[in-house]
């Protein structure tokens, strides 16, 4: 069974399927939208650093960014890259990041779009993909004051292993901590 082109099971008005370098315009809107109001609320893991066109670039070279489109106006108002790509960071709360398993990151949703549950959609959506990699594992991690997404994965059974810095990620993450999750399927 393909994912490809999916309506996801909890929202009949949505469906996921892989981004086209077509998409990156839509995206990069997004993306500032949403850089905007991340900062805005203090939440600055997402800035002028990071992300940038070159990662989704690289995501839709490598087959791994997915949008949710609505099915009613064909327009694209999130997106995710579905990845196994593990930061080593995560071995630091005892997470063996040599088990291969699926590693959402990059989550974003439109800001006039929220409060619609898109996101914890497009979480399950992705565990739909880990399970169709043959994945038992699925990890992600997100900035410990991004109320929002910590909220999300507690909700869909994320166990927390801790938090962790991404200093080495440039002078920007120096004070930031990151918690780290992890769901078994």
């Amino acid at each position: 069974m393909s994912t490809e082109g999916c309506s996801s099971p909890l929202q009949s008005d949505t469906r996921f399927r892989k981004a086209t370098e077509a998409d990156l315009p839509r995206i990069l809107a997004i993306t500032k939208d949403v850089v905007a109001l991340l900062n805005a609320e203090g939440n600055f893991q997402w800035n002028h650093t990071y992300p940038l066109e070159s990662d989704f670039r690289r995501d839709v070279n490598e087959d791994c960014l997915w949008v949710a489109v609505d099915t009613e106006t064909d327009e694209v108002f999130a997106y995710m890259a579905i990845t196994t790509d593990q930061p080593t960071e995560y071995n630091e709360v005892g997470l063996d990041t040599s088990i291969e398993c699926t590693v959402p990151h990059r989550l974003a949703v439109l800001p006039t779009s929220r409060n619609r549950g898109t996101a914890q959609k497009f979480m399950s959506f992705a565990e739909e993909v880990a399970k169709q990699r043959g994945h038992t594992l699925i990890r992600v991690d997100t900035n410990v004051i991004n109320h929002r997404m910590n909220h999300v994965f507690r909700k869909l059974g994320y166990k927390l292993f801790g938090d962790v810095s991404f200093a080495a990620k440039g002078e920007e993450y120096s004070d930031m901590r990151f918690n780290c999750y992890e769901k078994a399927l």
